[in-house]
């Protein structure tokens, strides 16, 4: 039986028998792999709560037959700040939800894996709780282009026609913002303004800091937020269940 040793961040944990979890990793070196931390619920396990949900942590792990075996785990980073906010707590459930709904099993991509860690650190340092919202939008989209579904936001996805502010709509099918003349083209677009438009093409290429720097009215934020959401709810063939979990939490305080 091989081992080997990565990093991982734990983005989904259930109960295994009775002793046991069963964990879904995305890790720096294999992408996102299940495994099992055994005896990890027993009071003197060495590895309770070095395992934990949201946790970014050093694994030695075994290679089993369907199943990789935990057996040594050190904590990197609990985000112990953002644990303590519902706002933050929301944006870190869909990050985690989403990255295991895109992502295929054991397929390498560490620059996926820095965009996780990332986030997650950034969403840890986070004062405002409006900011958890922008934050988690960016993720979105960057996630999108790094797993190659970044959407067309300057020409038209269909006749590649410099968009202008005219009657642009958003087909998820094609990938991105139709013209004026191609927006029948897919019954199921749906219109985008000409702000939201300008606020996703900023938000694609720079990063959190920046992203937070924005104002905009709320009614815009929401349907940026819509756009990207119809978009991978198309290319996901569901919707994210973490969706009601933010949706309640900003209902919360608005």
């Amino acid at each position: 039986m091989s081992s080997y040793r990565t990093e991982a961040v734990v983005i989904k944990s259930s109960d295994f028998g009775e002793a046991d979890r069963l964990l879904t990793l995305y890790t720096r070196n294999k992408g996102k792999l299940s495994a099992i931390a055994k005896g990890v619920k027993k009071p003197e396990s060495r590895k309770a709560g070095s395992v934990d949900l949201l946790s970014h942590v050093s694994l030695y792990l075994a290679e089993g037959r369907s199943l990789d075996i935990i057996l040594e785990a050190s904590l990197l980073n609990t985000f112990s700040n953002l644990r303590q906010n519902l706002h933050l707590i929301a944006s870190c459930y869909a990050i985690l939800e989403l990255v295991d709904q895109i992502t295929p099993d054991r397929q390498e991509n560490i620059e996926l894996f820095r965009l996780l860690t990332q986030v997650l650190t950034k969403l840890d340092e986070v004062v405002k709780d409006e900011d958890a919202g922008k934050i988690l939008t960016a993720f979105k989209i960057k996630l999108l282009t790094n797993t190659g579904f970044r959407p067309q936001l300057v020409k038209c996805a269909n006749c590649s026609s410099i968009l202008t502010t005219a009657s642009n709509r958003f087909s998820a099918a094609l990938g991105g913002v139709l013209c004026g003349a191609c927006g029948n083209l897919d019954k199921a677009s749906r219109p985008i303004s000409s702000q939201a438009i300008k606020i996703l093409r900023f938000i694609q290429d720079e990063d959190y800091d920046q992203v937070m720097k924005l104002d905009y009215p709320k009614v815009l934020g929401m349907e940026v937020e819509q756009q990207i959401r119809y978009y991978l709810e198309y290319l996901l063939e569901k919707e994210l269940k973490s969706n009601h979990f933010v949706e309640k939490v900003n209902g919360l305080s608005s």
